[in-house]
């Protein structure tokens, strides 16, 4: 009982203190309050009842007289019982091997999956064998009259503790197939698996909640009130609730993108709030690196990427659509500008060779005809290297062919205020009167 108030005193004070609370008047309240009877009494071993097999022996030691021999302690009658038992658990052993061969083999003839075959053949066979094994020897060794009670609940724990430890043996194993089988089924579709770390963190909880449980049978078992060590735990994961709230924001934004998939592994993204793009190397549960053109590993928390926006350039295709624009001079003819700029950017390497480049007439400016040139290329990675190329290609062969691109211009007329007026004075037309001042 000690041992258990001891545990909940620790973890309520540990609770109050990570909330600012300083009253130990308040855990020590709380502790006087916790039941007395948090360690119970062992749970008891069955009294044997005698059976029809127990009644014979007992029948036959009587008139022939054996049970007034004694031997090391254990009269004829208890040695005739001994042995029975040990036939018992010989031929138990021997029977319950060959129940589960045959049993299981029915059963893999209706599965024709060969995975799980193969965890039926091992796993499920071993543990089946060892479970009637174990009843086996609890019911010959249970029905021994001359074995105390004492020794009777030793043997009776010890055969839950392994029974409990080969349940759990099949949970756990049972876990690790089905994270094979995941991975098996999408080895056969050549695809990454979209939930790995999901499938990892699922699997350790699992283990997790399986040895909890398992020691929970094991602590009523032998007497021990787990409602204490439930409390416990229910303290502690209320603690680490308060005290890891953007790690958990993260991981629950982990698992999001990891279900969700809006980008994956080798995509190329650009996320809002890095306002830079670049490639995806790694997601995980808590953050998911970026590795930038400019050779930036950039590690952001998966919950800000959560809340911004993503550009994903990669997912559904990588094909990717360009434009620029070009001021063309007045005068030049629209139509023969179009067919240079064709000519000129289908045949560059990047660009999709059953895409169509689109030249159009955008807007009439103050000083040129603006042009709008669009054309695809294979990868977005390509952009600032194809832009260059495109651009310089164009202007190179509108050159050649005598075309020069517009650039903006303004006339600027200087008028001397003078000479104006001089020529107006000296001009014979103008009829007006002279000022006075003249």
């Amino acid at each position: 009982m000690k041992y258990t108030r001891i545990i909940s005193v620790l973890a309520i004070t540990t609770l109050y203190l990570l909330s600012g609370c300083s009253s130990i008047s308040m855990v020590s309240q709380i502790a006087e309050a916790l039941p007395e009877d948090a360690i119970g009494t062992a749970t008891p071993a069955p009294t044997a009842t005698p059976a029809a097999i127990d009644e014979a022996v007992n029948n036959i030691a009587v008139s022939s007289g054996i049970d007034q021999i004694e031997f090391l302690g254990l009269t004829g009658e208890d040695w005739t019982n001994l042995a029975i038992s040990i036939l018992m658990v010989i031929l138990g052993s021997i029977l319950s091997r060959l129940f589960v061969h045959y049993g299981l083999s029915i059963v893999r003839k209706q599965i024709k999956t060969s995975l799980w075959d193969e965890f039926i053949s091992t796993t499920v066979a071993t543990a089946s064998k060892w479970l009637l094994l174990i009843f086996i020897i609890e019911y010959a060794t249970d029905r021994l009259t001359f074995i105390d009670v004492q020794t009777k609940t030793l043997l009776s724990n010890i055969y839950f503790s392994i029974t409990i430890f080969i349940l759990a043996y099949i949970a756990w194993n049972l876990t690790n197939f089905l994270e094979y089988l995941y991975r098996e089924k999408v080895k056969e579709t050549n695809e990454n698996g979209p939930i790995d770390p999901i499938l990892t963190v699922l699997k350790r909880i699992l283990f997790f909640f399986i040895t909890i449980i398992s020691f929970s049978f094991l602590l009523s078992r032998f007497g021990l009130n787990t409602n204490a060590l439930n409390i416990t735990l229910g303290i502690v994961g209320i603690a680490l609730v308060f005290a890891a709230q953007d790690t958990l924001a993260d991981t629950i934004s982990g698992f999001t993108i990891l279900a969700d998939r809006p980008f994956r592994v080798n995509d190329t993204i650009e996320v809002e709030a890095v306002r830079d793009w670049g490639t995806v190397k790694e997601i995980g549960l808590r953050t998911t690196r970026i590795l930038t053109y400019d050779n930036r590993m950039v590690i952001i928390p998966n919950s800000l990427i959560g809340k911004n926006q993503v550009v994903n350039y990669t997912y559904p295709t990588p094909h990717y659509r360009m434009e620029t624009k070009l001021d063309i001079p007045y005068g030049t003819d629209i139509e023969k500008v179009r067919q240079i700029i064709k000519k000129t950017i289908a045949p560059i390497d990047g660009i999709l060779a059953d895409s169509v480049v689109e030249v159009l007439c955008h807007e009439m400016g103050e000083s040129a005809i603006v042009m709008r040139v669009w054309w695809w290329i294979n990868n977005y990675d390509d952009t600032p290297f194809i832009r260059g190329e495109v651009l310089e290609s164009i202007e190179r062969t509108l050159l050649e062919n005598g075309i020069q691109l517009a650039y903006p211009t303004q006339n600027i007329n200087l008028v001397n205020e003078l000479k104006i007026a001089e020529q107006k004075h000296n001009d014979p037309k103008n009829t007006s009167p002279a000022s006075p001042n003249t």
